[in-house]
């Protein structure tokens, strides 16, 4: 026992530093979020999921970390989807949904009553679905675990029920299912 002693306290100190070096990274990615959403900015966009990436580097059990990094790639996907033209922003934005989607799995992983992080998955499965019977075959279990569970954990947030309502639109074929 006394030998590895040594060890863990190493291994503890490593990982509160770490930590530490985490924070600063948190702060200034929402900052430039924050920035780059109130500018609808993708470059800005593309940095604050770089800082999120770097703090979930160096905090890997922070799931706020990993939230983050979602919504951050979240944005960064909309904002490719609907700028002008451009024959390299399908694939980019299909590659940030993607992206998004595993940070957000992560984060629910690690804060499994984190409504928020579910649903935002759940929108993201619905814009995956976008209308098609196949693609709901595969990703509508999906998409009802997170939903179910947003709502289970934050029935009360208004985010929450934005997000699933998005999630609802994304997956209606017709204009009823739309309008409800």
């Amino acid at each position: 026992m006394s030998r590895w002693l040594p060890i863990l306290i190493l291994f503890t100190t490593l990982s509160a530093r770490a930590d530490g070096l985490a924070e600063p990274l948190t702060v200034a990615g929402i900052a430039e979020f924050t920035a780059a959403y109130q500018a609808w900015d993708g470059p800005r966009f593309s940095a604050a999921a770089e800082l999120f990436r770097q703090a979930s580097t160096n905090s890997p059990a922070a799931c706020t970390n990993f939230y983050w990094l979602g919504t951050a790639l979240f944005h960064r996907m909309l904002q490719l989807q609907n700028a002008p033209a451009n024959p390299t922003n399908a694939p980019a934005a299909e590659a940030a949904m993607d992206a998004a989607v595993d940070a957000l799995k992560t984060a629910a992983k690690l804060c499994p009553g984190h409504a928020e992080s579910h649903a935002l998955l759940g929108t993201l499965y619905g814009m995956k679905i976008n209308g098609s019977v196949v693609r709901a075959a595969w990703f509508g279990p999906r998409l009802a675990k997170h939903r179910d569970q947003a709502l289970e954990f934050g029935a009360a947030d208004p985010r929450v029920q934005y997000l699933l309502g998005m999630c609802q639109f994304h997956t209606a074929k017709k204009p009823a299912a739309w309008r409800e």
